[in-house]
């Protein structure tokens, strides 16, 4: 389910982005908004309530809710994915503010109509005012005044981003323009930007981003750039930047604006008295110019028709004269923050003309200097920005970057619908109802976002039968517990086509007033992959284990249980040598006996070590025949014969004359050699042995039972074991390798049957071994 670290970074983004959020019943009206979506226009939501769509209504500009209402209508109609529209909302204080809103329904009924839609609201207001900062000033020069005629070019903003962690440098493509860049250049980095300042503003353009770094404050400056072909421009540049809590630069942003046309056009100004009257004739929009007190010293003929008075009746009075107060001091209050910030402000205002004609200016207001430095006036230009089309037209690529922007959000917001991650959000109900999931959730699980929401398939059902108690018992512990995060131990989940897929489960819980889990929110990943890999490492090392314990094991073999018999042989060879030297007749007897015992055990435990090394490699095939069972007992008996006499030991063979079992010869005659002399091993002179069959099925069980010293049951875990090497003496001091057992666990399982033990110290011993076919 999800990590509350997750959903916190899911909360940040949302606050990061400065986003009001709502949720809209369609059917009933019921409407949420968060605590932002008020504050954008002015509001707390204890100022809206009761909330419900009317409040939305209420607010939105009247001319904007046509628009709205059709571009609902494309969505619910299917023909968009998303809701989207900029629009405007009355501001508590009586101003219009711009939003983005955006939204998506999430949920449909049967009968294919909306019921729940989410969305989000973002202030854009701002970003409107970057978006319209370019000015057309299509400035029409004399033939004459050639280098006049370059200053009527539009003023143009590019946008740049840097990263100081990476140190990865984007611009726009109007970034690109203004310093006559290569636009396929993709490796920018900081010093591709310093490398063009002019190197007589150097030190300042850095002493300015040192303070911003120290203060934390955007900064606004205006320097010189040196291109390539040796020409100069001046940029007004503005930056704002993110820290995290040490205060360290996350992120840097800002507008870069080339104002070397109003630079030119200051400078011929000057030359021309300030205003020549046949530039302020052609440009398309206001131009006027004020002195330091704020009076008229120029203006042109668009200007003349905003305040209905020709330039005579203008020149030498105040904006006082003209509007009312309140505009009057708004528009005083630019101009001194231009003289103050000795850099260009731009505004938005909404003015009306003397007709009626209302429209929405773009204001740009230049501090004017004379020859030494000194500030003696303001240059304002205003472009109308009211016809869209007109301003699409001028800010292309500034609408490039606001719509990458909106794309680059959304990419966050259904992060959860691109990626291999799944978002949960689950009812505590004994089914774990799905009230929402993200689109992913047919990549892992098989069933679509809508087959989960509509109830059709519960998440409870989805979890693999020998886990569901396990998850249950989880759950069990957050509910009492009242946990607000917990991480579930890997579970295993079945798919809609019958697959079963390994899964790491996060979840949060969501409570109500009485402190009750009402909901639990989370994410999963699939670990198959990882799963599988794990179980496959495992197998290996215990391969690699056992490999190990069978190459340790055939060298103590070979080390010492063969060496010890051929160095008993080799002794009382030589002691048997001697007494025949000595003409000592009487002894030899005895000791060539001990020369054939110490031979014939040597010759088994070769055989048997042989026999196991072939299992191992492989290199014995079973060979299966119909045989009497009986025949091939007595037959290993009959080869026991002399130390069943030696220790007086009593021999009953319990098995049916006519059974018949389907084996190799060779290996069962192995098995019954072995647990015969391991019989006899462990019995003390004078007790008994019991050799009996059973059939049912189609399997034969064969067992050995013996009057002996028994096995302890901690000695009875390792006697298949080849690692464990285990073995004891018998109990007139035999010896053995320990390796005829595991002989015959692998002769019986090649056999598809197996061998078990059942012993009791001081009372005896049975095996069992099992025979099928």
């Amino acid at each position: 389910m999800n990590s509350f670290s997750e959903i916190k970074k899911l909360t940040d983004i949302i606050q990061g982005t400065n986003l009001g959020t709502w949720e809209w019943n369609v059917q009933t009206g019921e409407t949420i908004f968060n605590e932002r979506w008020a504050e954008i226009i002015g509001y707390t939501l204890d100022e809206l309530k009761p909330a419900s769509i009317d409040t939305w209504i209420k607010y939105a500009h009247p001319d904007d809710l046509k628009g709205s209402n059709k571009k609902l209508e494309k969505h619910f109609a299917g023909e968009t994915e998303f809701y989207e529209i900029e629009c405007r909302m009355k501001h508590k204080n009586g101003n219009w503010v711009w939003v983005f809103d955006r939204g998506k329904v999430s949920m449909w009924d049967t009968e294919g109509k909306p019921l729940w839609m989410y969305g989000s609201h973002q202030d854009i207001t701002v970003q409107k005012n970057t978006e319209l900062e370019l000015i057309e000033a299509k400035i029409r020069i004399e033939a004459n005044e050639k280098r006049l005629k370059e200053s009527q070019r539009l003023a143009k903003i590019g946008y740049w981003e840097h990263i100081p962690v990476t140190g990865k440098l984007i611009w726009s493509d109007e970034t690109f323009r203004i310093f006559n860049h290569p636009t396929n250049d993709t490796e920018l980095t900081l010093d591709t930007f310093l490398s063009y300042i002019h190197p007589g503003d150097l030190t300042y353009v850095h002493d300015e981003y040192l303070k911003h770094l120290s203060t934390h404050e955007p900064f606004n400056i205006t320097h010189r750039i040196l291109l390539a072909d040796g020409s100069i421009k001046y940029v007004n540049e503005k930056c704002t930047s993110a820290f995290d809590n040490n205060g360290k630069i996350i992120i840097s942003r800002g507008t870069i604006q080339d104002i070397t046309t109003e630079k030119i056009l200051q400078k011929e100004l000057e030359k021309s008295e300030l205003l020549k009257k046949n530039i302020l004739t052609n440009i398309p929009t206001l131009v006027w110019a004020k002195n330091i007190k704020g009076e008229y010293i120029a203006c042109n003929p668009e200007f003349e028709r905003y305040f209905n008075a020709s330039e005579s009746d203008i020149l030498g009075k105040t904006d006082f004269d003209f509007v009312n107060s309140e505009l009057a001091y708004s528009f005083r209050e630019h101009d001194l923050k231009a003289i103050a910030n000795d850099c260009p402000s731009i505004n938005e205002e909404w003015i009306t003309y003397p007709d009626g004609e209302q429209a929405l200016l773009e204001t740009t207001k230049t501090p004017l200097k004379d020859h030494t430095g000194k500030v003696f006036g303001v240059l304002g230009i205003a472009y109308n920005i009211t016809e869209r089309q007109a301003r699409e037209a001028a800010l292309e690529e500034a609408i490039f970057t606001a719509n990458n922007l909106s794309k680059e959000q959304a990419s966050l917001l259904s992060l959860f619908d691109k990626g291999e991650a799944i978002l949960f959000k689950w009812r505590n109900d004994n089914v774990w109802s799905v009230d929402y999931v993200s689109e992913s959730v047919s990549g892992l699980f098989g069933y679509s976002s809508y087959e989960f929401m509509s109830n059709k398939i519960d998440f409870a059902s989805c979890v693999h039968e020998d886990d569901i108690l396990m998850v249950r018992s989880e759950v069990e512990l957050m509910n009492n517990q009242k946990l607000d995060f917990h991480r579930h131990s890997p579970y295993r989940i079945k798919t809609k086509n019958g697959d079963t897929k390994w899964i790491m489960d996060y979840t949060v819980t969501q409570k109500n007033s009485k402190d009750e889990i009402v909901y639990f929110i989370g994410y999963i990943i699939d670990i198959t992959e990882q799963v599988k890999y794990e179980t496959e490492l495992k197998k290996k090392n215990e391969e690699l284990t056992q490999l190990n314990a069978t190459k340790d094991k055939i060298l103590s073999i070979i080390a010492h249980d063969l060496r010890s018999p051929f160095n008993t042989i080799i002794g009382f060879s030589n002691v048997a040598q001697k007494k025949l030297q000595q003409q000592k007749y009487e002894k030899v007897e005895e000791i060539c006996g001990l020369i054939s015992e110490g031979a014939n055990q040597t010759y088994i435990l070769l055989e048997n070590l042989l026999q196991w090394a072939k299992v191992q490699s492989g290199r014995i095939k079973c060979q299966p025949v119909n045989m009497n069972l009986k025949s091939c007992v007595l037959s290993v008996i009959d080869l026991l014969k002399p130390n069943i006499l030696n220790k007086n030991i009593s021999l009953m063979v319990e098995i049916n004359d006519e059974t018949e079992i389907f084996a190799d010869i060779f290996m069962i005659e192995t098995i019954f050699r072995n647990l015969i002399s391991n019989a006899l091993k462990y019995t003390n002179n004078g007790g008994s042995i019991n050799i009996s069959s059973v059939t049912f099925d189609s399997t034969t069980e064969i067992s050995v039972s013996d009057t002996g010293i028994g096995i302890s049951n901690e000695n009875i875990q390792k006697l298949f074991k080849i690692e464990d090497g285990f073995t004891t003496p018998g109990t007139n001091e035999e010896k053995g390798s320990g390796l005829g057992l595991i002989l015959c666990k692998d002769f019986a399982k090649m056999h598809n049957g197996d061998i078990t033990v059942k012993s009791t110290l001081g009372e005896g011993t049975t095996f069992t071994i099992s025979v099928k076919g």
